[in-house]
């Protein structure tokens, strides 16, 4: 015969197991390890600072190009903490790699800050910063100057490369050493604003001119690991830079101070650069009053050649 005591204790474990299912418990042991879902949305390294997506790609958008070779994609929310300094894609096989991504209706990735996505067959999550949306095969013939669309949220063919790039005469390079290029019209614009400046006892001098997407690729590499800042508003990501247009020229006067500063500003070189850039078709990309729409800070040192008759 039960004992009393014994049939209540029997009836509570019965009842405590029914109900666990209906008050969201795992009803076995096994099930506690795999709770973790692996499309659990990340939160932000403590390495770097939460990234802001630069853009938002169309609805269509799905595969992206891994901008470099040595951050650690991570397989779920849970691994990211386990597996932080441990790349679980060996490095030289990610930088390049197209990452499939599933997005949602409205053309957003899964989190702010996180890419979820397939790469060589396995789900991980990027950090978007790390990250662009691959583009389509470079056309074959320049952009019309003045109308080519590169910003943000518009990017240019990887392969990008205007056929006409000359180098402007050393005269008026701040380093012989970079032979610093722009498209042809713009090379001849630039050199005729140099000259009037000069007739005005003011003088520039060209330090950049077309970058390559591999070469800026590199330089916004290196901001991120020097600031550990994930949103840029200093270096733009490769293919999202006027310089690999051909027709952006970064500028500066004798000065090494206050090159590439925003001090240059209040230079007299940089005050009849802004007075006087528009007469030969250039304009300032990115002013104090622009800050937010471009998402970039103010460089009073960066022109952009936008056609004689602009």
């Amino acid at each position: 015969m039960v004992s009393p005591l014994v049939f209540r204790s029997s009836f509570s474990f019965l009842l405590l197991c029914a109900l666990f299912p209906l008050l969201g418990f795992p009803a076995h042991a096994a099930d506690k390890k795999t709770s973790a879902s692996p499309k659990t949305k990340p939160t932000s390294s403590a390495t770097f600072t939460k990234a802001t997506p630069a853009m938002t790609p169309s609805a269509d958008a799905s595969s992206w190009v891994v901008l470099s070779d040595h951050i650690i994609p991570y397989q779920s929310a849970s691994s990211k903490a386990e597996h932080v300094g441990k790349p679980l894609i060996y490095p030289a096989e990610i930088q390049g790699a197209v990452v499939k991504s599933t997005l949602s209706p409205s053309g957003k990735w899964s989190g702010s800050s996180w890419l979820e996505g397939v790469v060589k067959g396995q789900r991980v999550y990027l950090p978007l910063a790390y990250v662009i949306p691959q583009t389509t095969v470079p056309s074959k013939e320049n952009l019309p100057l003045g109308k080519e669309e590169v910003d943000r949220e518009r990017a240019l063919p990887h392969e990008y490369m205007a056929t006409d790039l000359t180098i402007l005469p050393l005269k008026w390079q701040s380093d012989e050493k970079r032979e610093a290029k722009l498209r042809a019209e713009a090379a001849d614009a630039a050199v005729k604003l140099f000259e009037a400046a000069e007739k005005e006892k003011i003088v520039l001098r060209i330090v950049s001119g077309y970058r390559s997407f591999e070469t800026q690729r590199k330089l916004y590499l290196a901001k991120i690991d020097k600031t550990k800042d994930l949103n840029q508003n200093v270096v733009a990501k490769p293919g999202h830079s006027e310089h690999q247009l051909g027709t952006a020229m970064d500028i500066s006067g004798l000065d090494s101070k206050t090159e590439l500063q925003q001090s240059f500003a209040n230079t007299p070189e940089g005050r009849w650069v802004k007075d006087n850039c528009q007469k030969f078709g250039f304009r300032l990309s990115y002013t104090p009053e622009n800050e937010k729409e471009s998402g970039y800070i103010a460089e009073p040192w960066h022109l952009r050649y936008m056609g004689s008759c602009r």
